[in-house]
């Protein structure tokens, strides 16, 4: 049984379009935004000597030391990462009107790490794979696609969940690429019409942090949907693999409070 594209891509969207899905789109509107003006501030403040004129580009921003933005941009960057544990608990375990707070505090800090240090592990990978004619890359990107799934949502170390992630997509990777090419198109879609968007407000003379912020709020639900369809995908698989005798696993995320 090869993964059913169409159910992912509509189960990926009911999983985000309701209640709690909702509550953390507005936790990721927040976190992008303090993000986004974390980093230009950081921008700002390191640029403020060098390169004046480049610095009072920047917006939105607000003028605090390069100490200080830069602790602002680190928290800011675990805040969405934590987020991304969260959303993605919830979206496997597919709860539609409010977020358990299992989902919120289990084993956070563990994923925490896991999911950074695997990250730049992944990344590096991709990337020589990327080098390497290109086609390795996307399958690292195909066969590696639940690894921070299993971390998040099992409390696995990365080495053990990129080893599950390698396991689950046997004989789906086919499927798991056409999926991924539509969120990409998705994606290309999306950045389409905000680039067309963007220009047509620079040119009439819209504020730049108005327009940043504009992206985020259009950016922020197009992301929440693609963890909706790779949570979808991720039980579809499970699901097929116990049917034929794979290994049993659980959707709660891991009890042990970090």
């Amino acid at each position: 049984m090869s993964l059913p594209i169409g159910t992912a891509l509509k189960d990926g969207f009911s999983r985000v379009a309701n209640r709690a899905g909702a509550v953390l789109l507005i936790a990721y509107l927040v976190v992008n935004v303090v993000y986004l003006v974390a980093m230009n501030s950081t921008m700002k403040a390191y640029l403020a000597e060098t390169a004046p004129e480049a610095a009072s580009t920047l917006s939105p921003a607000v003028d605090l030391p390069v100490g200080a933005a830069a602790a602002a941009l680190l928290m800011s960057f675990l805040l969405t990462t934590y987020l991304y544990v969260v959303a993605i608990r919830t979206f496997v375990a597919d709860e539609r009107h409010s977020i358990r707070s299992e989902h919120l505090t289990g084993g956070v800090t563990l994923a925490l790490v896991n999911l950074l240090i695997g990250g730049l592990v992944y990344s590096i990978g991709v990337t020589i794979g990327w080098v390497l004619l290109f086609v390795p890359g996307i399958f690292l990107m195909v066969v590696l696609a639940f690894w921070p799934v299993y971390v998040a949502v099992e409390g696995n170390n990365f080495v053990t969940a990129m080893r599950r992630s390698w396991k689950l997509t046997e004989g789906d990777r086919f499927a798991l690429f056409a999926l991924g090419a539509v969120m990409v198109g998705i994606g290309f879609a999306v950045g389409t019409i905000l680039g067309i968007g963007a220009l047509v407000a620079t040119l009439a003379g819209l504020n730049q942090g108005i327009l940043n912020v504009v992206q985020i709020v259009v950016i922020a639900p197009v992301s929440l949907y693609s963890l909706g369809v790779l949570a979808s995908a991720f039980d579809l698989l499970r699901e097929e693999s116990e049917e034929f005798g794979g290994e049993s696993t659980t959707v709660d995320a891991p009890s042990t409070p970090a």
